[in-house]
């Protein structure tokens, strides 16, 4: 006689608005559809700390949550981040007694719109984040990719290899995010921080900055060739009449 073994089940839905987030019981949470910047998600970016001049690599992105429609989302992470201050004050690192409290700036979740102490936007440099609650995560550890279509074998969401990643998620794209908040406390600082898990590609928008530059096999595809015995000088004649 056997018996089928099934794996428990112990991550459950605690919240969900649909096409906004859901909330897990882990603590993780699934931002739907978010605009995508920056991401490194193909391949990781070096860091370099300043302090230090240790090098890293990490894998990372920023999230853009429009007001006008994921104010759910940004409550689940601001509760995320309250959650995080409580573990904070029963460590004691509240000051004089007082219930711990991050600095806004020290949080994974800010404010697109927000202005600096001298009045000046926060974020200068990205006009694009007006309307927007911004979220940060960043992982050592490549995050797992994920296509809106599904695998035909497994039934569920196919998986993309790096090198597609990098082709298909691209600064300005529209995505599913998965995070995971997280207290750092050590000797680089106190932040409340967010792990990338995983990230779904959902559908194309306009790329920000230089993110439609064409990579290399793109270029060669564009490009018509001819032998090199015949090729023209392109004008600029040979070294000899240098």
């Amino acid at each position: 006689m056997s018996a089928t073994m099934t794996k428990p089940t112990t991550r459950k839905v605690v919240k969900k608005v649909d096409g906004v987030c859901v909330v897990y019981s882990d603590g993780s949470i699934r931002l739907d559809k978010v605009r995508l910047s920056y991401p490194w998600v193909g391949k990781p970016q070096k860091n370099v700390n300043e302090r230090t001049g240790e090098e890293t690599l990490s894998y990372s992105l920023s999230a853009m949550l429009p007001k006008e429609t994921h104010r759910a989302a940004m409550e689940a992470c601001s509760e995320a981040v309250k959650a995080l201050e409580k573990q904070m004050t029963a460590k004691g690192k509240g000051k004089a007694g007082a219930p711990f409290k991050y600095q806004n700036t020290k949080k994974f979740i800010k404010n697109g719109d927000a202005k600096d102490e001298d009045g000046e936007p926060l974020f200068p440099n990205n006009p694009e984040y007006a309307g927007h609650w911004i979220v940060n995560a960043r992982s050592p550890n490549q995050p797992q990719i994920r296509s809106a279509q599904r695998d035909v074998e497994t039934g569920k969401p196919a998986r993309l290899t790096a090198e597609q990643a990098q082709k298909l998620i691209y600064g300005g794209c529209y995505a599913t995010v998965l995070i995971r908040p997280w207290p750092q406390d050590n000797a680089y600082g106190i932040r409340a921080n967010s792990e990338l898990l995983a990230v779904q590609w959902q559908s194309k928008g306009t790329p920000f900055g230089n993110a439609n530059r064409l990579d290399e096999d793109d270029i060669d595809d564009s490009l018509d060739t001819e032998d090199v015995n015949e090729a023209d000088d392109g004008g600029f004649g040979s070294d000899d009449e240098l």
